[in-house]
């Protein structure tokens, strides 16, 4: 999984997929934005995605550690993030191993809503 580093972004979520935002899980936090391409294969829930869509992958501390990887409850569950651009809600279908807690590993069509440029270092 190759990532794009970023700026800060904030966090907050545990919504169940397509609702207005009633609380599930405590998803909460703040950490770096990055991006990376969700189709290069089946994510960590089970799921394929792609890049066009708002996706996203969850830090590893927040994640969790299942024998299944697609057992963890934050698998299809949305999260709101605000970066320095604006803010997007997406569903977390991956796991990012490398990410810090509170760090969010999107799709760049998710990262360009919070931040608006894709930046490659």
């Amino acid at each position: 999984m190759a990532r794009k580093k970023t700026s800060k972004i904030a966090a907050v979520g545990g919504f169940q997929n397509y609702d207005i935002g009633a609380p599930g899980l405590n998803m909460s936090g703040s950490g770096d934005g990055t991006y990376y391409d969700p189709g290069v294969g089946i994510g960590s829930c089970g799921m394929q995605n792609y890049d066009s869509e708002l996706v996203a992958a969850m830090n590893a501390p927040q994640y969790g550690i299942y024998s299944d990887p697609a057992d963890s409850p934050v698998c299809g569950k949305c999260i709101q993030i605000t970066g320095p651009k604006g803010t997007v809600k997406v569903k977390i279908v991956d796991k990012c191993p490398v990410c810090k807690s509170g760090d969010i590993d999107m799709s760049s069509t998710a990262f360009k809503v919070s931040y608006d440029t894709l930046i490659d270092f």
